[in-house]
């Protein structure tokens, strides 16, 4: 007699090949092959079966969860992923999670029309999760899918934690806008978006907290509290001792942490601090898409697709406002200057150099 599990292992090449192969289709493969009839209930419980071999467990897919995030987040660190869970005794509960690739982002901004359609499903398992989605409109008339989101279910409350997401990320674009001119285009488009959200941020005096109105002076373009936020967690399991236990573990890791900062310092034998090197690296290779016209002066006007620039060289500076705001050399100024031969090293802010990093000693 055939068992489920023999049925599962016999047929999961098929499975393999065709994730939508049917009972009727089990039922007609093993006729012909091995002349054998089986109860539709056996190829229902042999199709679940190898499927759990091929795809994993509805436990293990959510136990990957924070990993499928996490690595979501390596390669598009401009994007929002965010999970959702409580805390129960020992145990997470999944509540939902929230995905805004940043390339949708700036697709929807710049290609469509200020036009979304909300819209959730129901999942087609066994926990009756639901798919909450924001669709745009493109200029061929078609659906442009934005965000969405994986519920445990669709109602008042999940709909109010994804759309918060959402504008949150509207809002967001708005803030982090470096010159003027982007941080009223994106402002246009929250307004299109919602009048009512967008007239509550300039209630709150955007040159407060906006990088494009951020001072020059510290030479950083930070708007957010994330550094503070890096230091609560390497101090996380310090903060789990007693407070006289948890400051001795806080001064010691500290007189680690500086000694081996330290020695990566020493060993360089670059002007520039090693994360300063990396960015600039980074930058020289998206200089790609330059095309320079030169002035009087060390003065040249950059255009980068449909936008152009004016930079100077002499002044360290440039209308994309990138250079002034955190003393590297922007795209625009990277790519002039290796146009005049000279050395991108010259043009970085005193306050990255090596020298400059033992000064706080």
């Amino acid at each position: 007699m055939a068992t489920t599990k023999w049925l599962a292992d016999e047929l999961l090449n098929e499975f393999r090949k065709k994730p939508n192969y049917s009972v009727a289709e089990m039922d007609y493969d093993l006729m012909i092959k091995y002349v054998m009839k089986v109860s539709i209930c056996s190829c229902y419980k042999a199709k679940k079966l190898a499927l759990v071999k091929l795809r994993g467990s509805i436990e293990v897919h959510y136990a990957k969860l924070r990993s499928y995030m996490h690595e979501l987040k390596k390669v598009d660190r401009k994007g929002c992923f965010d999970l959702e869970y409580n805390m129960e005794e020992d145990n997470s509960i999944f509540q939902g999670l929230y995905i805004y690739f940043c390339g949708l982002r700036k697709g929807f901004m710049q290609g469509c029309r200020p036009i979304i359609s909300p819209d959730g499903a129901f999942l087609k398992n066994i926990l009756g999760d639901a798919i909450l989605s924001k669709i745009g409109r493109d200029d061929n008339n078609q659906m442009y899918p934005i965000a969405w989101a994986a519920m445990l279910a669709e109602n008042e409350s999940t709909w109010r934690w994804f759309l918060t997401r959402f504008f949150n990320d509207l809002f967001i674009d708005t803030v982090y806008s470096i010159y003027e001119a982007q941080f009223m285009a994106n402002l246009k488009v929250f307004r299109e978006v919602d009048p009512e959200a967008e007239d509550g941020f300039i209630s709150k005096d955007p040159r407060v907290f906006c990088k494009a109105y951020k001072s020059t002076l510290p030479k950083c373009d930070n708007i957010d509290n994330n550094i503070a936020e890096t230091f609560n967690g390497w101090i996380c399991k310090a903060k789990l001792l007693h407070i006289i236990d948890m400051l001795e573990e806080i001064r010691c890791a500290l007189i680690e942490m500086i000694k081996i900062k330290s020695d990566i310092m020493k060993n360089s034998v670059d002007v520039l601090c090693p994360r300063i090197r990396k960015k600039i690296e980074k930058l020289k290779w998206e200089t790609k898409f330059c095309i320079p016209k030169p002035a009087l002066n060390d003065k040249f006007q950059v255009k980068v697709f449909d936008e152009q620039f004016v930079m100077s060289l002499p002044d360290r500076s440039c209308t994309c406002k990138a250079w002034q705001l955190i003393g590297i050399s922007c795209i625009h100024a990277i790519f002039s200057i290796h146009w005049l031969r000279q050395n991108i090293d010259d043009y970085v802010d005193e306050c990255y150099k090596k020298v400059m990093y033992y000064k706080k000693k």
